[in-house]
């Protein structure tokens, strides 16, 4: 059985992106004794690792900063703006269609409504 921390290094290999193959060397295990074992280790590493970047960025584009309290509870500090909180921002909004660059896209509908091409109009991104 893997100790805490061997897991919490298997995961964070996980969400790496090294295969199974090379962290059961690392870890001088067969490949089916780390699955058996690290299931959800090795299931979950990236899921974790995208959560803690998007918290991490969402934090920062936001001007706030999470951290633990000494009691276990959650806490968080606002840190204003700064280049960095607004490149995060700037970031954190690429993959959504505001942050697109182009002031309209094309979409197609489907074969009930006849074909038609309707052209959506997007507001340009505005950063404050």
């Amino acid at each position: 059985m893997p100790s805490d921390s061997d897991r919490e290094k298997i995961q964070m290999m996980a969400a790496l992106g090294s295969q199974e193959e090379k962290i059961s060397k690392i870890f001088k295990v067969a490949e089916k004794t780390l699955r058996k074992h690290c299931r959800e280790e090795l299931a979950t590493g990236e899921a974790v690792a995208n959560s803690a970047v998007g918290r991490f960025l969402y934090d920062a584009a936001t001007g706030k900063e999470t951290y633990v309290k000494e009691d276990g509870t959650i806490g968080i500090r606002h840190i204003g703006a700064s280049s960095a909180t607004v490149t995060a921002a700037i970031f954190w909004m690429k993959p959504a269609p505001i942050g697109k660059s182009c002031s309209s896209m094309a979409v197609t509908v489907p074969k009930a409504a006849s074909h038609r091409l309707v052209r959506i109009r997007q507001a340009p991104l505005v950063v404050r």
